[in-house]
C-alpha cells in the first residue's frame, strides 16, 4: 500500500461526488437540509441549520481493495512537503461518514478522535517501556508482542505520497481495520440501505 501513488485530484472529485450524494440522500430520507460548506470554511464538509451540526465526508476510492479504513490527519501543500494538521485533527463536524466503495460508515467524530488519542498514548507508553536499559531480550520480545496485540492492527502511515496534476501531496493516515472501525459506528450500510437515523 505504501509503495503505490494515487491521484489526489481524483480523490477530490470523489469527495465532491460523495458530498453531493449525501446532500440528496440525507435530505430525502431525513429532511435535515444539509448543504455544502459552512460559512467558517473547512470546519465541515456538510452542515445542517436544522440540527446545527456538521458532517465530515471521506470517499476512499481504494477502500474495496484493502481491509482498512484510512483516516487523514495531516497533509502537505503542493511540493513543500511540510505536513500540517488536516482531516480528523481540524474538523469541527460532529459526524463522520466514510465510503469504502462497499458500505457507508457513520460515526461520531469524537469516537474516532478518542481512538486516535488512545493509540498515540499507547505508542508513547510502548516506547517508554521498551527503552528500559535493564530489559532482557526475551522480556522485550514479550512486551512488543503485548503492545502489538493491544493495538488490534491499528497503525499510522506517515508521509503517504499522492500524485497531483502538478506535483504531489504527502499525507499522514490513521489506519483502522474495518472490523474494528465498524464496532464504533452508529450505522454501517450500503448507500441504498443507509437510514441516517442516528444523526440527531
Amino acid at each position: 500500500m505504501a509503495d503505490k501513488i494515487h491521484d489526489f485530484d481524483e480523490d477530490v472529485l470523489a469527495g465532491n461526488e460523495l458530498e453531493n450524494f449525501l446532500i440528496h440522500d440525507i435530505n430525502l430520507k431525513r429532511g435535515l437540509e444539509f448543504y455544502k460548506y459552512h460559512p467558517n470554511n473547512g470546519d465541515y464538509d456538510l452542515f445542517s441549520n436544522v440540527i446545527d451540526k456538521g458532517i465530515e465526508c471521506k470517499n476512499d476510492l481504494q477502500g474495496a481493495k484493502h481491509p482498512n479504513i484510512c483516516i487523514e490527519f495531516g497533509q502537505s501543500n503542493v511540493n513543500d512537503y511540510i505536513i500540517k494538521p488536516s482531516g480528523l485533527l481540524v474538523t469541527k463536524a460532529e459526524y463522520w461518514i466514510h465510503d469504502n466503495q462497499t458500505n457507508l460508515y457513520l460515526a461520531h467524530t469524537d469516537r474516532i478522535k478518542k481512538i486516535f488519542d488512545w493509540y498515540n498514548e499507547l505508542e508513547k507508553n510502548r516506547l517508554i517501556s521498551i527503552t528500559d536499559p535493564l530489559l532482557k531480550e526475551n522480556e522485550l520480545v514479550r512486551k512488543m508482542n503485548e503492545w502489538d496485540n493491544k493495538k488490534m492492527g491499528i497503525h499510522i502511515l506517515y508521509k503517504f505520497r499522492k500524485k497531483q496534476k502538478y506535483g504531489a501531496k504527502l499525507m499522514n493516515l490513521f489506519i483502522i481495520p474495518e472490523i474494528v472501525f465498524r464496532k464504533i459506528c452508529l450505522e454501517v450500510a450500503t448507500r441504498n440501505d443507509m437510514t441516517y437515523n442516528k444523526i440527531i
